[in-house]
């Protein structure tokens, strides 16, 4: 059977990595069992720790290769990876190439032999050219020129190569697919959402074990109305809105309490003392990635609270994807489409 060889440009230290990369690999693998894969990784630099899930001798499965990776300044600092995946593909005599971001996309385009690669999908998760310019708001005509480049890359995945090859687009959702049909007219009929990547539900034996384990762990109750964060502290993520809403629900409802599940603790504990919430009402908590769900199982509801923007608009946030997977409800504000179609329960912004 032909390897599935997944390419990644952003680098297995993204926060999404498991959940969003690995995970649905893994799913796709137990439909097909005999089918080798491969996750190609570009790096600035060789990441020092392996994830466990390689360590742990699984690897027999799943293959992991790094490749280096120059910093991005237009198409042409691409060709070095372009060469680097071109010498590996040439290993196999047919494959599936995978790309993650249009990035990685247009690297396989390039890399590909066209005769070896019997389908190529590109999943876009984002808008790239948007979400640089959200991240660099200043002036800088380096900023401004460098955002230019990314739009043009994306223009050249989503239109002309689109087009070209009948290569397949796997969007995250419905109003991603709509901005890519409208701003680089991306072909409607090679399109389709993203559902490898939606973790499965939690099993309701689970939830009820962990749900008494974290609680008694947190020393709330089991009436307690725990509301949860779960992310970084970066400004797009409004954390303080959030610390708000809480302050504000647990005004009406004293008997509420607010997990919030971040690496960020330093920064989280500075926005927190801001808002001066009782210290009896929170808890701030840094915890490894498969410990999630574990905690997600004592909250009732999940809060994600994001700017209004593109960029947000056509997202499904990870996050939301991990409430709904342990059954939580979601609090939002109406920045997400989908978000607003898909959520279990929405409750107003106080």
């Amino acid at each position: 059977m032909q390897p599935l060889i997944f390419v990644v440009y952003d680098g297995i230290k993204n926060s999404v990595f498991h959940s969003q990369v690995l995970a649905p690999l893994l799913k796709r693998l137990q439909k097909n069992p005999d089918q080798k894969i491969i996750i190609v990784s570009f790096e600035r630099a060789r990441p020092c720790k392996i994830p466990s899930f390689f360590a742990s001798g699984a690897s027999n499965y799943v293959q992991l290769i790094y490749l280096k990776r120059l910093p991005f300044l237009s198409k042409f600092s691409l060709w070095h990876s372009v060469w680097k995946l071109k010498q590996l593909l040439r290993r196999y005599n047919e494959y599936e190439l995978i790309a993650r971001g249009p990035l990685a996309g247009w690297i396989c385009v390039h890399s590909m032999h066209k005769n070896a690669c019997k389908h190529l999908t590109i999943q876009a998760r984002g808008i790239l050219a948007e979400e640089y310019k959200m991240a660099h708001t200043s002036r800088n005509l380096f900023h401004h020129w460098r955002a230019r480049k990314l739009f043009e890359i994306e223009r050249e995945v989503y239109h002309d190569y689109a087009h070209g090859l009948k290569l397949h687009i796997e969007a995250v959702s419905p109003a991603l697919c709509k901005y890519l049909i409208s701003t680089y007219h991306a072909p409607y009929e090679q399109m389709d959402i993203a559902r490898y990547d939606i973790p499965d539900p939690i099993p309701v034996e689970d939830i009820i074990a962990w749900r008494y384990k974290i609680r008694k762990e947190l020393g709330v109750t089991d009436t307690t109305h725990v509301y949860c964060y779960n992310g970084s502290t970066k400004p797009w993520q409004c954390l303080e809105e959030t610390v708000n809403y809480f302050k504000d629900a647990y005004n009406r409802y004293p008997n509420s309490f607010l997990l919030l599940l971040t690496h960020d603790t330093k920064a989280c504990k500075v926005i927190v003392g801001k808002a001066r919430l009782d210290e009896t009402t929170y808890q701030i908590i840094s915890t490894k990635h498969e410990d999630i769900y574990t905690y997600l199982a004592a909250c009732d509801v999940g809060l994600i609270f994001r700017k209004a923007s593109p960029v947000n608009w056509v997202a499904r946030p990870t996050k939301a994807l991990e409430y709904q997977a342990a059954g939580l409800r979601i609090v939002h504000n109406n920045t997400v489409d989908w978000l607003i179609k898909h959520t279990i329960s929405l409750e107003k912004q106080v």
